[in-house]
């Protein structure tokens, strides 16, 4: 998963975006650069390890580099954060994980859930993730293209607008 993400975003970088699906008004907040799967379960052992890792200074939590996170759509804890590859990290606040926000990031949706985001410009976008772990929906926040698909199977809807079908 990690290796194709890779080879994608040195695509994304070298040749620019062609036609992939871009959502232009979701542009990068911050400095922080990380990648995240946005998850659905089995991660809190991972995560436990993590913060112990920041809390004995073997991982500082500022300057993640090129880390990945998965995102996971929790019925009854909102969001939560997997940890699938050697390079999957999330910010620290003091609120505890954020999810990654600066350029370069990287999204990967997990989970049956839906996740909504708001961009600045106040339109809001659903993503549905109907990918398995091989073929998460994932994403690339990026600030000369906003935020741009990579890989895998789902779907993204803006508000008012018509939806989107992506890996099909």
């Amino acid at each position: 998963m990690a290796k194709v993400e890779s080879i994608l975003i040195d695509q994304i970088k070298t040749a620019g975006v062609g036609t992939r699906y871009c959502i232009n008004e979701m542009k990068p907040k911050g400095l922080d650069l990380a990648r995240a799967t946005i998850p659905k379960n089995k991660s809190e052992e991972r995560l436990r390890s993590f913060i112990a890792q920041i809390k004995t200074k073997e991982i500082k939590p500022e300057g993640f580099g090129s880390s990945r996170v998965t995102i996971l759509k929790n019925k009854n804890e909102g969001l939560q954060f997997l940890f699938e590859t050697p390079q999957d990290a999330a910010p620290i606040s003091n609120a505890g994980m954020t999810l990654p926000l600066g350029d370069g990031s990287v999204h990967r949706f997990a989970g049956s859930g839906t996740v909504q985001f708001k961009t600045q410009a106040g339109t809001v976008y659903t993503f549905i993730s109907e990918g398995d772990s091989l073929h998460r929906l994932t994403f690339i926040l990026t600030q000369e293209h906003g935020y741009v698909y990579l890989r895998g199977k789902g779907r993204v809807a803006p508000e008012g607008g018509t939806e989107v079908k992506l890996g099909y």
